[in-house]
């Protein structure tokens, strides 16, 4: 799509027309369905109206040749003004459908948000990060449609922006915490042969824990150790 200020200062409106035969049914839902997508606002019945753009011209042309082969007629036409509204009229029909479309991701958006701001480490940062992607990719399609850069459009592309900080944030913090692989270097190595016919102590009255202690030194470390019980205090 062009830039917002180049929508913002165009010079006129698309009216689109079209009709399509009752039947089969799915025809008429599969046009309005492609109305939706380029972003068209709903005047009254089968009238749509979109920017003047060489974008929007090239789309409508095509859409025109796919209700014919439809069996049903299309077209559209240049306006300079849409009575009886104002062009601040027709901008605010774009923005209050776009405010309506982004009401949808904001929710999402608020789910994310308080994921973060409870954050315990369970859900972990990458995954947060895959939710935030899906989010981006959602409100970049939606943005395509929002051609005079509407007040929640803007609002919402902030608060993507501070949810992306935030999580950026959680990852650094969860690599802190992650001990570097040349840290286990400071457990000393013992060697087994420095612990033969030794004298291993122990409170008196073992239970099983201590047991199996005793037999884990008998078999693999100290085959000729000898266990001496002493008082636990």
């Amino acid at each position: 799509m062009k830039n917002k200020k180049h929508l913002h200062n165009q010079q006129g409106w698309l009216l689109f027309f079209y009709t399509v035969p009752a039947k089969p049914t799915g025809s008429r839902t599969k046009i309005w369905r492609r109305l939706a997508k380029i972003g068209a606002v709903k005047l009254k019945s089968a009238v749509y109206l979109l920017p003047d753009t060489e974008e929007h011209t090239e789309i409508l042309t095509w859409l025109v040749a796919e209700i014919s082969s439809l069996g049903g007629e299309g077209a559209f036409a240049r306006s300079r003004t849409i009575e009886p509204f104002s062009k601040i009229e027709l901008i605010d029909l774009f923005n209050r459908q776009c405010d309506q479309r982004f009401s949808h991701l904001s929710e999402k958006l608020d789910r994310l948000e308080r994921k973060i701001s409870g954050y315990t480490g369970k859900i972990g940062p990458k995954r947060l990060a895959d939710q935030l992607n899906r989010l981006e990719q959602e409100f970049s399609n939606l943005k395509k449609t929002d051609f005079f850069a509407s007040k929640v459009g803007i609002e919402l592309e902030k608060r993507i922006k501070q949810v992306k900080d935030a999580i950026d944030q959680l990852t650094t913090a969860d690599k802190k915490q992650i001990p570097a692989a040349d840290s286990r270097q400071s457990i000393p190595f013992l060697m087994k042969e420095n612990y033969q016919r030794k004298i291993w102590v122990t409170r008196k009255n073992p239970f099983v824990d201590r047991m199996a202690c005793g037999w884990l030194i008998k078999s693999f470390i100290d085959r000729e150790a000898t266990f001496a019980f002493i008082d636990g205090s």
